[in-house]
């Protein structure tokens, strides 16, 4: 094992860019790092300052040259090259890997002091509470935890699944969709699955998406929204919109929310709808993401899934609206393509999802073949794949009837479930 000393030198230098290299490749570097390293984790205070302007450049897909990295740290820069070719670039993985070991280290050695001295100074309640408080966040992995002979994979898998069994028994809440006979088509969504939803251009995705994330945090579940398009604004009414669906023909609909003047029973619905919405609204995180690209995204999601562990609520779900809006960086389309950098993304989101523990869900335009527009490794890499279908009318309106196709489901069973796009409320509905 690398020392500490060793191991943050070598991970830090080994994502600077290095001389005459594209800059793509440093960047892919910190992209996918094998674990998710904060500054925070490096102890040496130089090399933290590093890390924090390396993540800070790789979110606005800029790579961080030697000479950069001496502008924004004011570090000298010849002391950098020298760092730079100090260090083995492919062995980036043994760096990780050994920084994260480490900062483990830091973190349980300082846990048991807290510890200790909450003993000394507490009641038993108070010190257990702090105790507990400290050691949650702590979590560790390595290699040989995947690995297991078949009698371990099958005890492991019992465990499992008498686990499943008796949160069913308990009625405990799990992520599912908003159409009832979806549910019996695709039965169990398993932490660190990824879904795709996919759509033509305005057959109603992001609403489709939307509902399933707001039935899911009503419901008790925690998840995370990334949208790329809406605005929170947009976001807010098309909320406002589906909770109205309560009050029948009633309700206000979006439209006369965005073009008539509201007459004071109406504002009184809105209000009652909004008041409703704080009951179970701080279960859900929506984060803006226009113009990110999806290296930031997974940042972002990391950081949250991160903290709301350490504070013992875990999240269950994330919902990506959508893939062919991330930020594409020119250094990366030149590095691989419009097809193929879309197809790295899909990557990062369910290598995201799978070290997250969250199911996730990327919803993704739709070609006018069906088949997922820019890349195919989508659907590839889903565990299951639902398609969102309305036809065109003879005056290019779509058909406010169609249907929600399970195309692929490695859990379950493919097959069409017919549905009805309601406008006025901006969801979907079975029929």
């Amino acid at each position: 094992m690398l020392t500490q000393s060793e191991a943050e030198h070598g991970l830090v230098f080994s994502l600077l860019r290095r001389p005459g290299e594209d800059g793509m490749e440093a960047l892919e570097r910190v992209a996918l790092l094998p674990v998710a390293i904060e500054p925070e984790d490096i102890a040496d205070t130089q090399l933290r300052k590093l890390m924090a302007a390396i993540l800070t450049n790789g979110a606005k897909e800029v790579p961080t040259s030697t000479r950069l990295a001496a502008q924004t740290t004011g570090q000298d820069e010849f002391d950098l090259i020298q760092g730079v070719e100090s260090v083995d670039p492919d062995a980036i993985n043994v760096y990780a890997y050994a920084v994260q070991h480490h900062s483990l280290k830091r973190a349980v050695t300082s846990a048991a002091e807290d510890a200790v001295e909450a003993a000394r100074s507490l009641t038993p309640g108070e010190a257990l509470d702090r105790i507990n408080e400290h050691f949650s966040g702590i979590s560790t992995a390595s290699e040989e935890d995947r690995i297991g002979t078949i009698n371990q994979r099958s005890e492991e898998g019992r465990q499992m699944l008498i686990a499943r069994q008796q949160s069913m028994s308990n009625g405990d809440e799990r992520v599912s969709f908003p159409l009832k006979r979806l549910n019996t088509m695709v039965p169990y969504l398993l932490p660190g699955q990824m879904i795709l939803l996919t759509g033509q251009t305005k057959v109603g995705k992001s609403s489709f998406a939307a509902q399933l994330y707001d039935a899911n945090i009503k419901r008790g579940l925690r998840g995370i929204y990334f949208h790329f398009e809406d605005t929170p604004e947009v976001m807010d009414l098309r909320r406002i919109a589906r909770q109205m669906a309560r009050y029948g023909k009633g309700g206000v609909a979006l439209r006369t929310m965005l073009a008539n003047i509201l007459t004071d029973g109406q504002w009184d619905q809105i209000e009652e709808v909004r008041s409703s919405i704080t009951e179970w609204g701080e279960r859900g995180t929506e984060v803006y993401a226009a113009g990110w690209s999806m290296e930031q995204v997974c940042r972002v999601w990391w950081r949250l899934c991160m903290q709301a562990k350490a504070a013992g609520d875990p999240i269950d779900f994330v919902v990506i609206d959508y893939l062919n809006k991330a930020e594409l960086s020119p250094q990366k389309l030149r590095a691989y393509g419009l097809y193929a950098a879309r197809g790295r993304d899909a990557e990062l989101v369910k290598r995201t999802s799978e070290a997250t523990g969250a199911v996730s869900f990327l919803v993704q335009q739709e070609g006018i073949d069906g088949n997922p527009y820019e890349t195919k490794q989508s659907w590839q890499k889903s565990q299951g794949w639902i398609s969102l279908q309305r036809e065109r009318q003879g005056d290019q309106s779509l058909s406010l009837t169609g249907q929600v196709v399970v195309k692929n489901a490695n859990m379950g069973s493919t097959g069409a479930v017919p549905a009805e796009f309601l406008p006025k409320y901006m969801l979907w509905q079975g029929l």
